[in-house]
């Protein structure tokens, strides 16, 4: 792409001063700290980069975390040339072709920039499968966005409007979420035809925000996903409710109780 070179460029402060430690702890709370560079890649926590100096060889780097430094450190010229090469990519990722893997991450930077953006009407959503008669929210708008580091969400506040990212990746199939009129909205933004949901993440989220809100809390699970032809075929129209899977795998038999309903978010690619 045209915007290689300013990536590159931009890239050298986001990671020099990038600390090891942070990086260590990280991983060993992912339980990937010696794994190999197939079980990185598999949990799509690693950006791939090409390494400058022999141009074959590739940095696994913990993506969630540097892609916002990378943002952060940017000068003006800079971040317009981020964004264009983070829109070819998405694009390119979202009709297939090219692996979504080098994708993932742009595509949730932009899922978020959106969400923070523009004034959204959830009530437009594909319903995948409903459990309660609710509607989810139109008309809504975020405050702003805020980043929290603790697994256990302690740095949570868990206020309405705000849309809540981790610094790193660790939550089990919830990329963000947001709180609005009380009910929790948890989003999974992927490029995927199929994305089964881990429950533990759920769980674990749930039990937090139950603690500061209400025991009764129930939640909307929101796929996000580029609104494009993939080879040919209407990823959109196509998508289905997604199964609830154990950490190992394993499909439960029924839905959690405070699920309302799966939802689509057909996410506008932009070009």
């Amino acid at each position: 792409f045209d915007e290689m070179l300013s990536v590159r460029t931009a890239l050298d402060p986001a990671i020099t001063d990038l600390r090891p430690a942070d990086v260590k702890q990280y991983l060993e709370e992912e339980g990937l700290l010696r794994g190999t560079g197939e079980k990185y890649a598999k949990s799509y926590i690693v950006h791939w980069l090409y390494d400058r100096k022999s141009e074959k060889t590739l940095k696994k780097i913990a993506s969630p975390y540097v892609m916002q430094r990378l943002f952060e450190k940017a000068n003006a010229h800079e971040l317009k040339d981020l964004k264009a090469f983070g829109k070819k990519l998405v694009a390119g990722a979202a009709r297939g072709d090219l692996p979504s893997i080098v994708a993932a991450d742009w595509l949730e930077r932009q899922v978020f920039d959106f969400f923070i953006e523009k004034k959204l009407d959830m009530s437009t959503c594909q319903k995948l499968r409903t459990q309660h008669a609710l509607e989810p929210a139109d008309g809504l708008s975020m405050k702003g966005i805020k980043r929290f580091k603790n697994k256990k969400f302690s740095d949570v506040d868990f206020e309405q409007d705000y849309l809540y990212v981790p610094d790193w990746r660790t939550l089990e199939s919830i990329d963000a979420f947001f709180l609005h009129d009380g009910i929790l909205y948890a989003l999974q933004v992927t490029f995927a035809e199929e994305h089964k949901i881990k429950n533990a993440g759920v769980v674990r989220l749930l039990k937090a925000a139950s603690k500061r809100l209400s025991k009764d809390l129930k939640y909307y699970f929101i796929f996000v996903v580029p609104n494009a032809t993939r080879n040919g075929r209407d990823i959109i129209k196509g998508y289905k409710a997604q199964a609830y899977v154990t950490s190992k795998g394993g499909e439960l038999k029924t839905y959690p109780k405070a699920e309302i309903a799966q939802l689509l978010f057909p996410f506008p690619i932009q070009v």
